[in-house]
């Protein structure tokens, strides 16, 4: 299993890429496996950056990026591509982390920088993002994962004030596979969070591949031996050269979406739901026992976006239930913990959705609808298909939500 993620890594820090952002080339590469757990050191260098044209009159702003590989000879290989950002006339930081589409099984991600530059803490945490089904590309497009996978996004915490010089980099994760798929990006905030019109979307732009599903970038099986493995890959993947990106200020881009996923357990007569990967991984391995995955799922934010609510999740202690409770908006949550001070308040902001209005979701959204099954061991089902809705109602479980349709909240399509 280290073998994957010493691919990860290569993948990861074999690139030099954009405009005011630096790039990375990987000059040494340990790892091992302990217990399931994964750990990988690996050496890069923080490269310089390169420069972007402004052009203020049309409203754009273009780059070139280099995907740089250092070769077993220690020669480096540069592959030069050029963007051009449509409503971005500026030249601040852009950054680029990278994509990776693993098993939905896989968890426990975890990294930071071992040593670093003067002025970097031993110990400082890089950015992962897992449990991710989509990222917004533009204001027009998503990336997309294929189904039964997840995308994992990896940075720097604080790229913009990275400073350029050696770093030693720790990685872990727990799961198995035997491919990997890795996407080179950009990544771009626009907008302003502060605007009433115009909220801040983060984009990640592909560079390298140049696709938006990842069905059609190149799987890279494993085990991966060494980087000269990956030299064909490299060099016969499509860069997005010339290729053009819509990043108006707060365009407001399809937003990361990820899959809440349902599970039942047979003999409690409970429902679950998560989208968190290793709560997800956890139930499928039965680490959990007695739970299986009913088929159905819906969509969620991650965490809030522009006209999202928060959706808080609450443990209901055995005594009541040994169940879970996901309260829509502050007003839900507040009320569930004023009423039931014995409940356990795990994430007051677990996922986020659009909450509906008189019982009507906005548009472009799923209704999303929730019953109660009226018992001591409490225990409520969070539904999209009406008929499933009448079938619990139909063997005594009491429906919940809001409008003639009793709608309780709206998931993003």
């Amino acid at each position: 299993m280290n073998t994957m993620f010493k691919h990860l890594v290569t993948a990861l820090l074999a690139v030099a890429t954009v405009a005011s952002l630096s790039g990375c080339i990987i000059s040494g590469l340990s790892g091992s496996t302990v217990g399931g757990l994964t750990t990988v050191t690996a050496t890069v260098n923080l490269q310089r950056p390169s420069t972007c044209t402004v052009d203020s009159a049309a409203q754009t702003t273009s780059c070139t990026s280099n995907v740089t590989v250092m070769l077993p000879n220690g020669i480096t290989d540069s592959f030069p591509f050029s963007i051009t950002l449509k409503g971005f006339a500026a030249a601040i930081p852009f950054f680029d982390p990278v994509i990776v589409e693993v098993p939905a099984s896989m968890s426990n991600f975890a990294g930071s920088i071992a040593v670093g530059p003067a002025g970097v803490t031993p110990g400082t945490p890089l950015s992962i993002t897992s449990g991710l089904t989509s990222v917004p590309v533009d204001a027009n497009t998503n990336l997309v994962a294929e189904p039964g996978m997840q995308l994992v996004i990896i940075d720097f915490q604080a790229p913009q004030s990275a400073p350029f010089g050696q770093y030693t980099l720790n990685f872990q994760f727990s799961g198995t596979a035997t491919s990997i798929k890795v996407l080179f990006s950009g990544k771009i905030t626009a907008g302003s969070p502060t605007s009433d019109e115009k909220a801040a979307q983060t984009y990640y732009l592909p560079i390298y591949p140049c696709v938006t599903d990842f069905a059609n970038v190149p799987a890279i099986q494993l085990p991966v031996v060494n980087i000269a493995q990956l030299i064909s890959l490299v060099t016969s993947a499509q860069g997005c050269s010339g290729k053009v990106y819509d990043v108006t200020a707060g365009g407001g881009g399809p937003a990361a979406t990820v899959d809440v996923i349902e599970f039942y357990n047979a003999g409690l007569d409970h429902y679950f739901i998560t989208w968190v990967a290793n709560e997800i991984h956890d139930l499928d391995a039965g680490v959990h026992v007695g739970w299986a995955r009913t088929g159905k799922s819906f969509k969620a934010y991650p965490s809030a976006q522009p006209g999202t609510s928060d959706i808080c999740r609450y443990y209901i202690p055995p005594a009541e239930g040994d169940s879970h409770f996901f309260g829509r908006g502050t007003v839900e949550c507040n009320a569930t913990g004023a009423a039931h001070p014995e409940f356990v308040l795990e994430d007051p902001k677990f996922m986020a959705m659009f909450l509906p209005d008189a019982g009507r979701c906005p548009e472009r959204t799923t209704e999303v609808h929730r019953v109660f099954d009226n018992r001591p061991d409490a225990n409520h089902r969070y539904m999209t298909d009406p008929a499933i809705e009448e079938q619990m109602i139909a063997k005594g479980w009491i429906p919940e939500g809001d409008g003639p349709g009793l709608v309780v909240m709206c998931a993003p399509q």
